[in-house]
């Protein structure tokens, strides 16, 4: 009787277990459709108040206009402090916004836990190269950032530093993403790999 029992017990652990990479991939495939439903929103807006091909939005523009929805896509909250900490600084000045996975941060203290990801925005089209001297030293500022991502952004482009790597901070450039250009998926996808929460629970 015993032996039936164990081959129940078996058969059930069995479809458990295939059945577990089908539900890590539904989660993921929700977490890309919201990504891609943003972008979609994004882009809408986008044409809907004409701003592509213009120069003059700025920076606080872009920030509740372009990254503010694609941050809450990927799912962080940015009503919660523990989590999305914005116009966060030391050392070398301050980034727009600091994403930080440790869900124990109020305990610890937001200025002793270095955060996931930094976030810089600057107004549509301002070109971002003038801007990057400005992340590189608030990340060689914070030496526990050097596992963590930063990101540059004027809301069309995303440039995204992996700091873990070693070498200049150029070298760091690990994805360059067009929100107009780039189709949803190729977008979303490696949005979501480098700076999407659940990367960091």
């Amino acid at each position: 009787m015993w032996v039936g029992q164990m081959i129940r017990l078996l058969l059930i652990v069995e479809q458990t277990a295939s059945s577990l990479p089908d539900l890590f991939g539904q989660d993921m495939n929700m977490c890309i459709r919201d990504i891609q439903r943003a972008v979609r929103r994004v882009r809408a807006r986008a044409h809907e108040w004409d701003l592509v091909g213009l120069g003059h939005w700025r920076e606080v523009d872009v920030r509740y206009t372009f990254v503010d929805p694609m941050i809450q896509a990927l799912g962080w909250d940015p009503s919660d402090p523990k989590e999305c900490h914005p116009e966060y600084g030391r050392g070398r000045g301050f980034v727009d916004y600091a994403l930080f996975g440790l869900p124990d941060v109020r305990a610890v203290g937001l200025q002793k836990v270095a955060p996931d990801v930094i976030i810089e925005c600057k107004g549509l089209y301002v070109p971002l190269d003038r801007n990057m001297p400005k992340l590189r030293g608030y990340s060689s500022a914070a030496p526990q950032m050097q596992s963590g991502v930063a990101v540059l952004t004027d809301g069309r482009t995303w440039l995204l530093y992996d700091l873990s790597r070693r070498g200049s901070f150029s070298t760091k450039l690990v994805e360059q993403l067009d929100l107009f250009d780039d189709g949803l998926r190729v977008f979303a996808r490696s949005l979501d790999e480098w700076i999407g929460r659940e990367r960091f629970r």
